[in-house]
């Protein structure tokens, strides 16, 4: 039971190591991808809530309040810019008038489109120094960092 614990813990203290290196360097590598499509028109919460809502079809404020982990008060200013940006819109809530949901509009959704095919070109580039074995992993470790990060609270 013991080494158990012991086992967790150089495998936790192994993790914590690894996220310090990997930050820098998804900073460095990955982020100023998004910087340079992105930053001009959205700041990182208000792309992701675009996203949300664009990938949702429809949320409610509170729904999407969750999906960001903000409150519903900090979310006021998120979603006012993307409503002025026309990228969303308020549509009444069918099942309860007191309620609106939000929807990206036309131009939200060729915002967006846009940013995953610019992003798609730069990734294209940088996956062309890869060597095969390196690209196959570069995918499966994307893939399990999506699953697992999918999974925490």
């Amino acid at each position: 039971m013991n080494d158990n614990r012991q086992d967790r813990q150089e495998l936790t203290d192994e993790m914590i190591a690894t996220w310090a290196l990997l930050m820098p360097l998804l900073e460095k590598k990955m982020m100023r991808l998004f910087e340079q499509q992105v930053k001009q028109t959205l700041g990182p919460q208000q792309f992701y809530a675009l996203v949300m809502i664009e990938e949702k079809k429809t949320l409610r404020m509170s729904g999407l309040a969750a999906e960001l982990g903000v409150s519903k008060q900090q979310l006021t200013p998120i979603v006012d810019k993307l409503l002025q940006l026309d990228y969303i819109e308020r549509v009444p809530d069918p099942q309860d008038r007191r309620a609106s949901l939000l929807h990206a509009t036309a131009e939200g959704k060729a915002f967006i489109g846009a940013y995953k095919r610019e992003i798609g070109n730069l990734l294209r580039v940088k996956a062309d120094s890869f060597s095969p074995e390196q690209l196959v992993r570069f995918n499966g470790a994307l893939k399990d960092l999506l699953d697992v990060l999918g999974t925490m609270d």
